[in-house]
């Protein structure tokens, strides 16, 4: 008789259970809210070899995998970057609106630029204006190789200057 009576009692416990409890209902939505915030910084990308990247913004907002950053600045080897917005995210760096390119002999200006970090492959995919002592070439689809030295260029004008 105890036997039948924990069984009964087993059962309606179970069914008790089954009939009022429901497992959690959970749906992910995409949060849009950045993780965090920074006003005036500098990020500093160090290497076995040493600094890296010089990153400077006036201001970042962190989502997700990717810094969004407006008055971007950046400095590397002998070169530097300037933006009024740009991203950084898996070694890839995006700059748009008054992109200002300057090294030591060449400077060129675009609207939007991609800087593939690892690589070190400058594209600009829309026109541009680049400029050295003894040129000024405008054109479009820029592409400049530091690692080799070349820069490739599409529907390009050029006005040379003789020494």
């Amino acid at each position: 008789m105890r036997s039948y009576l924990f069984l009964v009692a087993l059962f309606a416990f179970i069914g008790g259970w089954l009939l009022f409890f429901h497992p959690f209902e959970v749906t992910l939505q995409s949060s849009t809210t950045p993780q965090f915030q920074i006003e005036k910084f500098v990020f500093r990308l160090l290497t076995p070899k040493g600094e890296d990247l010089w990153l400077k913004g006036h201001r970042g907002i962190k989502q997700k995998d990717i810094l969004k950053i407006w008055g971007v600045e950046v400095k590397r080897a002998k070169e530097r970057l300037l933006a009024k917005k740009g991203s950084y995210g898996q070694k890839m760096l995006r700059l748009k609106e008054n992109v200002h390119y300057y090294k030591k002999d060449m400077e060129f200006e675009c609207d939007l630029a991609l800087y593939d970090l690892d690589r070190k492959i400058l594209k600009v995919p829309g026109a541009f204006d680049l400029r050295t002592p003894t040129m000024r070439v405008r054109g479009r689809r820029l592409v400049y190789n530091q690692k080799v030295g070349t820069i490739k260029a599409q529907d390009i004008e050029a006005s040379i200057k003789s020494l």
